[in-house]
């Protein structure tokens, strides 16, 4: 599942990049959580529906690229 979810992420970059948007910033926060969460969590799958997070991120992520333009 992660790997899926890093490719689809991968994808929506560079759709944005290829529109002019960069995804970079959001995506070197996200690394920065992933490893946080690694050093908290141990590893240790989290609880809760992926999808729901993935939502969740795209949410947060078209309001920063708004807030950008």
């Amino acid at each position: 599942m992660r790997g899926y979810c890093l490719a689809a992420i991968g994808r929506e970059l560079a759709q944005d990049e290829a529109n002019g948007v960069s995804g970079r910033p959001v995506f070197f926060r996200a690394e920065r959580l992933a490893r946080r969460r690694r050093e908290i969590f141990g590893g240790k799958p989290l609880s809760g529906d992926s999808a729901d997070l993935i939502r969740e991120a795209r949410e947060i992520r078209d309001t920063e690229i708004k807030e950008w333009a």
